[in-house]
């Protein structure tokens, strides 16, 4: 199963491939279209062309139908044939599904036998297989969350989860979890792997294991030698070749210059804006005093369970601790001027958590990580988040990082970021703090609204609290100023 939205941290995936599934090639080296794309022999380092998992063009809804009603040839139908979804065929989904992604429905169809064996099952589906066809935005041990439950909405994070990979690698990035083409890396065999493209380091990000003996890896058929498996027996079964062979995703335009604009995608952590907290029991605003110290973060108000987001794709961990009540960690990689960082973030006194239990979990962008409340130390106080953003340049001590208020050090990262900060955003855009303090940086901790705002974090517009919070909320503009937008109802 895969994690909250992503790879695969156990081998579970679907049934092995049948026996007679896949007969070797005795023409080592012949063309990649012979096996759609897969190569003539298992490579880890090359599991399919790119221009496979990318060729959208082919097969219609009727023809993933009819292989689904007899996909090994045997006569016997998948149990998906036997589902309507809304008054759709499974057939009907991936076609949609492949069309809105840019994905071969082989791909899809593959993905979905290696993860969840529905292609070949027999029967009846079970509703926990369809609730978690995909494994996608189920973390290992737990069920789905409830709005990734279900065939078709498995089919829609699996093909919105895949673009996204396709898309920070066509952008130079490396995939949420490190992948990138080119670059060595271990799976959880552990096997080191070199992505040979695209299709590749996709494949890793989202299930890294190897799972084939010969390659170094655990007893096949799992992770990706069971995908290699399945993908070659169904596209000879559909007949389907790739005479291009690798076709990668278009590199990115020259990067232009562009003092003042937003220097990332990432997205708001909240719908709507209610400013800070300002209450009798603390001001919320970065490095106010509290408790004899300063305070680490921003205490953002809001509602009593309204949702929280991930404003960047990452990896999440959470926990309960007596300060922090519910708390939840996020680490996403960051490209700034072509430099790469890791921002680690702390979402603290939720009223729940929804992501990273009993380890950390693949997160997609906009993921809803948990909902506003007022656990731990802020017990009594209005409704709010506390968030923080420390900045590392590597996963590992992104992912090590404690956030703990007693440790104010900084690191070489802080003083690189807050140079390309001022750079290409702060200076730029006129932007800074008011605060009485005036700090932006603290140690290695950055004041979080400058650092969203210039990761392209467009917040909703301020808008006025209801009666029983106006007390407790002061706008951005008593702290914040910019003189190319207005910090309450503008962005970059």
């Amino acid at each position: 199963m895969a994690g909250t939205l992503g790879a695969c941290d156990t081998p579970s995936e679907g049934e092995p491939a049948t026996p007679d599934a896949i007969e070797q090639s005795d023409t080592a080296g012949k063309a990649d279209d012979a096996n759609g794309g897969a190569g003539s022999s298992f490579d880890p380092n090359r599991l399919i062309a790119d221009a496979a998992m990318l060729d959208d063009s082919v097969f219609s809804a009727a023809q993933i139908d009819a292989f689904l009603a007899d996909p090994y040839e045997d006569g016997l139908p998948s149990c998906l044939v036997h589902e309507s979804f809304g008054g759709r065929s499974a057939g009907e989904l991936i076609r949609q599904t492949a069309t809105e992604y840019g994905l071969n429905p082989l791909f899809l169809l593959t993905h979905l036998q290696k993860e969840s064996s529905l292609v070949g099952k027999l029967g009846t589906c079970s509703q926990i297989a369809m609730d978690e066809a995909f494994g996608c935005g189920c973390p290992d041990g737990s069920g789905c969350a409830p709005q990734f439950s279900g065939f078709a909405n498995q089919l829609d994070c699996a093909g919105d989860l895949t673009r996204s990979y396709l898309d920070d690698l066509a952008a130079g990035q490396s995939t949420v979890s490190g992948w990138a083409v080119g670059k060595a890396k271990s799976t959880l065999d552990p096997v080191t792997v070199t992505p040979a493209n695209a299709a590749t380091a996709v494949l890793y990000t989202y299930t890294p294991w190897v799972g084939n003996q010969d390659a170094g890896g655990n007893a096949a058929p799992f992770g990706n030698y069971l995908f290699w498996q399945v993908w070659v027996q169904y596209a000879g079964t559909l007949g389907y070749s790739v005479p291009s062979g690798d076709q990668p995703p278009p590199p990115p335009p020259p990067e232009e210059p562009n003092p003042g604009g937003a220097l990332s995608d990432w997205t708001y952590i909240l719908d709507t804006d209610l400013g800070l907290r300002s209450d009798g029991l603390g001001e919320g605003y970065f490095q106010a005093p509290r408790g004899g110290g300063l305070h680490n973060g921003l205490d953002i108000l809001g509602h009593t369970g309204e949702p929280v987001y991930a404003p960047c794709s990452g990896e999440a961990l959470s926990g309960f601790e007596g300060s922090f009540g519910n708390w939840v960690q996020l680490v996403c990689p960051v490209t700034l001027a072509g430099q790469e960082v890791w921002a680690s973030m702390l979402y603290a006194h939720l009223d729940s958590r929804e992501v990273g239990f009993g380890g950390f979990t693949s997160v997609a962008k906009d993921t809803r990580v948990g909902r506003i409340g007022s656990t731990g130390n802020a017990s009594g106080t209005n409704p709010h988040v506390h968030y923080e953003i420390i900045f590392h340049s590597s996963r590992i001590d992104a992912l090590n990082e404690f956030h703990s208020g007693n440790n104010t050090s900084s690191n070489a990262t802080s003083d690189e970021v807050l140079a390309l900060l001022q750079e290409h955003c702060l200076a730029p855009n006129g932007l800074d703090s008011v605060d009485p303090s005036g700090i932006i940086r603290f140690g290695r901790r950055f004041d979080p609204y400058l650092a969203l705002t210039c990761l392209g974090a467009n917040k909703a517009a301020f808008q006025t609290p209801p009666a029983s919070l106006q007390s407790a909320v002061v706008p951005w503009s008593r702290w914040y100023q910019a003189t190319t937008f207005d910090v309450d109802n503008g962005h970059l």
